[in-house]
């Protein structure tokens, strides 16, 4: 199998903490992409992001809460998608995660934009959003797994207030939000979760 993905990436970022929960990191190959200067990327993913799994049989899957989903097929053990009645639970969270992702990412473009043209209204907005989502956690806390149950929902928790630390290190985002902000404390020192992050 092959990742195409940016070091840079939360999206990217919750493969690689997947194939190592999973135990399947040794069987990825790492490609980096450039997406805003690799062309020929584009015969690989359509849309020109990042993730992006070549699978085994040799299929190109482009969004990744597919891929988490493909990895989870393959392993026989832990499973990152509950089976339980949790399910629901976990992948509600990981789409609020991913939209937290999203908004960060879009307020990352909007900065490298002149400044004369950039939007300020656009750019509050997304910081609303991403103020919502991480209030929906803090009230949702307890239903969060503990470190011997991580799923797609922590995953991508994680990766979402990490992405937040990286790009707006100045915007002390958890300020508010103190019993989430404990949780991503003690979520730093898990192994999976210092391997992956962006230097």
């Amino acid at each position: 199998m092959k990742l195409y993905y940016s070091s840079t990436s939360p999206f990217a970022r919750k493969v690689r903490m997947s194939a190592i929960l999973l135990g399947l990191e040794k069987q990825i190959t790492l490609e980096t992409v450039d997406v805003f200067n690799d062309a020929s990327y584009s015969n690989v993913n359509p849309l020109v992001k990042v993730p992006t799994l070549q699978t085994r049989e040799g299929l190109f899957l482009t969004n990744s809460p597919f891929i988490l989903d493909y990895l989870d097929s393959m392993s026989l053990e832990l499973k990152m998608i509950p089976t339980d009645s949790s399910r629901w639970q976990a992948l509600q969270f990981q789409s609020v995660a991913d939209g937290i992702m999203d908004a960060a990412v879009l307020r990352r473009l909007e900065s490298l934009r002149l400044p004369e043209k950039q939007d300020p209204k656009f750019d509050q907005r997304q910081k609303e959003k991403i103020k919502n989502g991480l209030q929906y956690f803090e009230d949702s806390i307890q239903l969060l797994k503990d470190e011997n149950n991580w799923t797609v929902a922590e995953i991508s928790l994680c990766c979402a207030i990490g992405y937040l630390y990286y790009r707006f290190a100045n915007e002390n985002w958890l300020a508010n939000v103190p019993k989430l902000n404990s949780w991503y404390e003690n979520a730093q020192k898990l192994s999976w979760v210092s391997q992956t992050v962006v230097k």
